[in-house]
Order: C-alpha cells, then structure tokens, then sequence
C-alpha cells in the first residue's frame, strides 16, 4: 500500500518500548475518526510502563500534519492505576474498540505480564459545545466615546456603554438531558491598566453557573462600559469568557462515568471592539510630531537657583494617541515642577528607575491634528559629582501610532548645558591682643619651666568662609608659623595643637612645646573658642581689627578680589595677590600691613568722600612677615611708610594702584617662609557653604629674649610681627576643575613695643573728662535742690520788728462809722477823713 504521508510517533524515554504494542480504539471522541492507543511497558517517569491515546485525524491532500495533531490527547502510566501493590510492565498488550460499561463509548484493556494484572480503562462520555460564541453587539466593531449615553455607573458617572453576549448550547453520544457549566468572564485582561468593565458591579471579572438543556440555545447578555478617564485609545478593546464542566454524578448508576469536555474544541472565547478616532475611513491615524527644546548655554550652581527648560510639540498629522514627552533629567539635578504655557493641558510626572530619573509628560491622547502644547520644566540642583562639567539632556516626542519614515529625525533632541560655579572664598585673619605692649622686666631670660615665664601670650586667629552661592567641597590651608629666627632662636613659641571649629582638621604639628612647659588651666584660644560661640558664622572678631582676604571667582575667570577691613573700614585688593588697594573709611581703628613700598591718596572728610590728597607717613617701625624675603624699616621721614592707620575720629579713603596683576603661586607661597625658620601648619576645610564658616586659632608665646638680644635682627623697639596662611580650593562640585581659582594668602600682624614708663603720668581720654564734669555739674544740681527744699534760702525777721509793723497798720478808730472797709478800697490812716 502506497500512503499519502508517513507520520512517525515517538515516545518520551529512551528504552520505554514504545509501540511494542498497539491497538485500535474506534471514535472515542465521536469525531468521525478512529483513535489508537499505544503501549510502552517500560516507559513513564519510573519505568514501570505506560499507554499512549492518539486522535485519529483526516488528511487532506498536499496539507501537512501539525505537530500539535501528532501529540498524544492522553498519557496513562502505571502509577495512575495502581492499587496496593505497584504495577510493572503496565501496557504490555493492549485490547480495544469494545464498549465493556454500556455507555456508547469504546473502552481499553491493558495487560501487565509482570504483575500478572489487567487494567480495564473506560470512556467518559464527551460534551461537544455547540454555536458558543462571544460577541460585542456593536456595528463595526468600534465604540464611539464622544456618543451620548443613559448609562451610569455606581459612581453615577456619565459612561459609553455597549451590550457584551455570550451564547452556549451542548450535545453528543451518551449525554444527560442537563449540565451545568461554569463561566467566567474577563474584561481586557491584556493589558495592565484594564478600560472595559461591568455596569452592574463596577469589575473586570464575573463568574456564572449555566445549567444547559440538550440541544438548547442559551444566551448571556451584559452591559458593559468605557472607563471614562481611560489613556490607551488605539489598542483594540478585549473580551473573554472560559468555560468548564461542573464534575458530578448525571446518572443513578453507581458504576457511570462523569461527561467531559471535548478538549480538542475552543473552551476560551474572545472578542474585541476598537475605538472610533478621527482617522479617515481606514481607522488609522498617521502623526508627525515635531519637538522643539530649548535650555540655557550655561547654568551657575548657586543656592536656590532652578534651571528653567522650555518644551514645544506640534502635531502636524492626523492624531497622535497617548502623546508623551521624555525627558532624561541629568545627574546633578532633580525634577521640581512643571508650568504649562499658553493654556495647554500638560501633565508631567518623574519615573525613577536605579540612579536615572526621566520626566514624563502626557501633552494628548490625542494631540489632534495641527495642535500644539508649550511647557516649562523646573529642575532643582542635586549637590553630586558629575562625571563631565556639563548636562547632557535627552528629550524624545513619542507616540503609540506610528510616524511615517523620514518624519521621525525632529522627534528627538540632544543638548548640552556646560556647568559654571560661583565661588567666594574669603580669608580672615585677626590678632589676640591686637598689639603687645611689653615689660621684659616681667619675664625671665632662662630656666624657663612656666609658659608665663617667655613672654606675652599671642594668638592668631584664620578664618574661612564661601560667600559664593556654589558650596566649596574641599579646601587645603597652611598656616605658616614664624617659630624660629634664622639663628635658631625662638621668636613664637607654639604652645597646643591648633584649635579648629566647623567642617576643618589639622594635621599633627611635631613643633609644639617642645621644652615641656607647663601651661595654664584654660588656654586663651579655648577662651576664644567659648567667645566665638564655637565657631558660629559671622567675623572672627578678638579684641580687636580683622583682616580679611576675599576672593570671587568663577569657573571662566581668574581674577581676584582681597578685602582687608577693620571695624566699619574696609580695604579691597583687586588682581592678584596684594594689587590695587581701596579702603573706605569707618569708625574703629585698624591696621593693614603690607610688603611692598606703597603710596597712599588719602581723603579727608566725613565718609571719606572728600577731593583733597595727601602722602602719608607713620612712626618708625619694622616689619617682620614669615612672607618676605628680607627685613625692612621705616622712620618717621619715609613717605612710602608700611604701616599705614585710621583713627576712629576720622573716614579716610585710601587706595593703591599698580600696574602688575600677579596670580600667586601654591609652591611658591607655602615654601616662602621669609627670614625664619617657620612651621608649616597643615588643614584641611570644607565642604564649605554659605552658611559654615571655619576657623583655626594658633596660639603661642612671644619669646622676650630673642627680640632683646637679637639687635642684628631687631635693631628698633617697634616691632611686627607675621603670620601667613594660604588657601586653595581643591575639589569643586559637577568636577569643575579646582586649578581655574587661584590661590589665596593673608598675612596676620601683630605690632610689639615697650610699655611706657610708670612714672609718665597716662593720657586721660576726653570722654573721661566730659563724663566727670557733667558728672560734678549733676550732683550740684542735687544738693541745691535738697537745700531749697529743706528752706535753706528763706529769710527770717526778728519778732519786735514784725510787733512795730502790726502797730502801724492798727486803724486810729476802730468803729467803721465812717464806712471804711476793706472793701471800700480805703487804706489805713484814711479814718480821719
């Protein structure tokens, strides 16, 4: 015989023994076509045997046979029918195509040689579903959502509602007159956020018990509704139903089988609606969506400040469904808000996903044809390194209907903004006293074992801060310490570790107290510590002028700015280092010290606004800096002085022009200890904002002996005397180069002289004078007061004199017959007449 195609069945295990045996079973499952079984005793998971039941199925000429057909439609194995005692080479024979119960149904015998068993395997009567279908009873598929509805929902909200039916009917061989059928209805179960629901209850499911008639039409029909506020309009609408047999006993014979359902026919049923768009008679909606962004060239980290991006997308198609625009936010930065302009509807949320952040913004579903929508975004700034000084942003149009090819390129924008910083890193530097005036009397010139016993006690206090609105991550300070004259003697005698408060840490200094002094209970720099509130913003203030170094910079500019200022004064250096020097006068003294030999325009005048020019000079003095190459003095004579005053009873502005703008040099400045043998203090500060300032107090003993009986060095009574600090940014946020600030340096002077004698009677200040004068002119006032009251000033009178008085005025007669009265107008001596 000659077959039209040759099928090849095979087993599940190797050397199960598949088709050792085979048999035909008739129409088991009442489709027309005769069914097999097929033995395979050594075959199943434990290899004690198995039966294979096949479908038979018709050929067709020049179709091919589906791999889903050559599929087994039932695997029995041994376990499955073993009682007791375990079964083995279960399907050795086979015999089939006999009805052994009577039900219509061809049945199969196994035979297991091993176990000396045969297992009879009975038909189930099957349940062939007749005309079952669901239906959406809507014309063209398509829903209008813009159509008016009576329907409601419990909500009592206006929704499109449209009929859902579902029709069932049953038959086959074998069959009771009824069954029962569950159903179980699912309501646009494809997609996450579901759209289609029951008007009844509000749901997506439903589950139902049918009980059917044989050979009987059943029908189903349901409201269902459109979610009113729904986002995907373009994927089709689904509805499904599933159906199973309820399982039990149709007959009153005990040995009767329960019915199944035919498997081979669908059990889930579906259909789909589409909603109507304004697309053309094809449905199908092509858009063109044209983006435009625009952000700034630059962006300046300061405080508070929000980077401002604009948004414009137009639709130059036909309508785009679920438009959105995303927007890839920048590491560095943080989604705020967003403002819709020109009254478009804009919704715009932030999606997260690990460190990446996108906005997401619904501009349409639909954006209609020839529409736009204009909107701004808000971006915060996030204090975070950033691999680049710049933000790269990422903004994509999108739509879930296709754009044509060749429209799709102004869809997206890529841009950069570079990243620029405002730094104002300032120096401060002041001195505790403010100047020295000595007795060496007071001080020994050996054997010291007390730090009393060097000399007076001297503290410099640095301070740091940003007044910039970019924070500072990180800084580098060195404090350069005169400790030592060239000699090797002693000249500030460090005494403890330097102090620090805020964000700041020292390096350990080795050059503390070397000889073993003892030191007093609570030092003057913790005094100043408790004073300055530890470490509090604001100036360092301490008994006295501050000095103080100001420089603004930015990330494309490399110019300076230092402020020194004392009480109301103030001195700007503009350039580098110490060039250009503007001081606007104030009240309160102060003193600025500098290397160079200056001239001075000094204005006299209240507020220092005056025309007139001077050349200043001061008293003779030396200048001694841990940052100057050499010694220098002035006398009384030089007009190019380098001590330079205000007193507080005038304004004077005083300003210095050079021609050299020098940027100073971090090598350089911090290996330039002058004529001393100095000690490098080491810190590092930050990070720095506008708010936290840090401050360093150094705290030491002037060393008499060495200013006394070093006469080379010191050849006047009048000395200065310097410390240095220099400071450099050396980390900046979003990776901003550091090396684009320059470096900055203050000197801190502390003027020492000799006491005046004792025997020079001091000069009493003036408002001592006014006070106790109007003090004496006060207590004065008093006492006369106290005397007047007291009737110090009133006169007395002898007693006869007042006797002769009364006897004078005494009238000559006493009887007023001739009418003299006092109230007459007569006087005395007028009785006569």
């Amino acid at each position: 015989h000659r077959f039209r195609q040759v099928v090849t069945y095979t087993g599940e295990v190797s050397r199960g023994r598949f088709g050792l045996s085979l048999t035909t079973l008739k129409d088991i499952n009442v489709d027309g076509v005769d069914d097999f079984a097929v033995g395979a005793p050594y075959g199943g998971p434990d290899g004690n045997g198995a039966v294979f039941i096949y479908h038979g199925f018709q050929i067709r000429g020049g179709e091919l046979i589906s791999e889903e057909l050559k599929k087994p439609a039932q695997v029995i194995y041994a376990s499955d029918v073993s009682v007791g005692q375990a079964i083995s080479t279960f399907g050795w024979s086979l015999s089939g195509g006999m009805d052994m119960d009577d039900n219509l149904y061809p049945d199969l015998l196994v035979g297991a040689y091993l176990s000396d068993a045969a297992v009879l395997l009975k038909s189930r009567p099957i349940v062939q579903l007749l005309n079952h279908s669901l239906t959406f009873m809507t014309e063209g598929k398509t829903i209008d959502l813009e159509a008016t509805s009576s329907c409601r929902n419990s909500a009592t909200l206006s929704v499109t509602c449209v009929n859902l039916q579902f029709c069932v009917a049953y038959g086959g061989v074998g069959l009771p007159r009824n069954i029962d059928l569950d159903v179980q209805y699912f309501l646009d179960n494809k997609v996450n956020e579901p759209r289609l629901f029951f008007l009844e209850t509000d749901s997506t499911k439903r589950e139902e018990r049918m009980r059917l008639s044989r050979e009987s039409q059943n029908c189903k029909t349901y409201q269902v509704y459109v979610a009113p506020t729904l986002t995907d309009k373009l994927s089709p609408i689904s509805a499904e139903v599933s159906l199973a047999l309820v399982e039990r006993s149709y007959s009153r014979t005990r040995r009767s089988l329960v019915p199944i359902l035919n498997q081979r026919q669908k059990l889930k049923l579906g259909d789909a609606i589409t909603i109507q768009k304004n697309c053309g008679p094809d449905n199908v909606c092509i858009p063109d969506l044209r983006l435009t962004f625009t952000a700034p060239e630059r962006f300046v980290f300061r405080k508070n400040e929000q980077l401002e991006v604009d948004v414009r997308v137009e639709n130059f198609g036909e309508d785009a469904f679920e438009a959105r625009v995303y927007l890839s936010v920048p590491e560095g930065l943080l989604y705020n808000i967003f403002q819709a302009k020109d009254n478009t509807l804009v919704t715009c949320s932030p999606r997260t996903q690990g460190s990446n952040t996108t906005v997401v913004c619904d501009i349409g579903n639909p954006l209609s044809m020839e529409k736009g929508v204009h909107f701004t975004i808000l971006l915060d700034q996030k204090m975070g390194a950033l691999q680049e000084p710049q933000l790269q942003f990422l903004v994509v149009a999108n739509t879930t209907n296709s754009e044509k090819d060749g429209t799709q390129e102004d869809n997206t924008v890529l841009t950069t903004v570079t990243v620029d910083i405002d730094t104002q890193l300032t120096l401060y530097g002041s001195s505790s006293p403010e100047n020295i005036e000595y007795n060496h009397t007071l001080y020994r010139e050996s054997g010291y074992t007390h730090e009393e016993h060097l000399g007076p006690e001297l503290t410099h206090v640095y301070a740091l801060s940003n007044k910039g609105p970019t924070p500072i991550i990180g800084n580098e300070v060195v404090i350069l310490w005169p400790t030592q004259t060239l000699n090797g003697n002693y000249l500030l005698y460090l005494l403890e570790q330097p102090h620090t408060t805020g964000p700041a840490k020292c390096e350990f200094v080795p050059d503390v107290n070397p000889l073993g002094l003892q030191l007093n209970k609570e030092a003057a720099s913790i005094k100043l510590l408790k004073a300055q509130g530890q470490g509090g913003g604001g100036e360092v203030v301490v008994e006295g002028g501050v000095v103080e170094a100001e420089t603004s910079s930015s990330s494309s500019s490399s110019g300076e700015e230092v402020v020194v200022q004392s009480g109301g004064g103030e001195v700007v250096v503009e350039g580098g280092g110490r060039e250009g020097i503007r001081r606007g006068g104030g009240g309160g003294s102060s003193t600025y010290y500098e290397e160079s030999e200056t001239r001075y325009y000094s204005s006299s005048g209240g507020g220092g606004g005056g025309n007139s020019s001077s050349s200043s000079s001061s008293s003779s003095s030396t200048s001694y800096s841990s940052s100057s190459s050499s010694h220098s003095s002035s006398s009384s004579s030089s007009s190019g002085s380098k001590h330079s005053s205000s007193s507080s009873s005038g304004h004077n502005d005083l300003v210095r022009r050079t021609r050299e703008v020098r940027r100073l040099d971090w090598e350089e400045e911090i290996n330039n200890c002058g004529p001393t043998l100095c000690t490098k203090i080491r810190c590092v500060a930050g990070p720095l904002t506008d708010i936290n300032t840090v401050h360093i107090y150094v705290r030491s003993r002037m060393v008499m002996t060495t200013l006394l009986e070093d006469h080379q060095m010191y050849p006047f009574k009048d000395v200065k005397i310097f410390s240095k600090v220099v400071a450099r940014v050396t980390s900046l946020p979003h990776s901003i180069n550091p090396e684009l600030l320059p470096v900055k340096s203050l000197e801190v002077a502390t003027p020492v002289a000799p006491a005046k004698s004792l025997d020079e009677a001091p000069e009493v200040p003036w408002w001592v004078i006014l006070l106790a004068t109007l003090a004496g002119i006060l207590i004065l006032a008093i006492i006369i007061l106290i005397l007047w009251k007291c009737g110090y000033f009133k006169r007395n009178r002898p007693k006869e004199h007042q006797a002769r008085q009364d006897e004078a005025a005494r009238p000559l007669n006493s009887h007023h017959n001739n009418g003299y009265n006092n109230h007459n107008n007569y006087h005395p001596g007028d009785q006569a007449l």
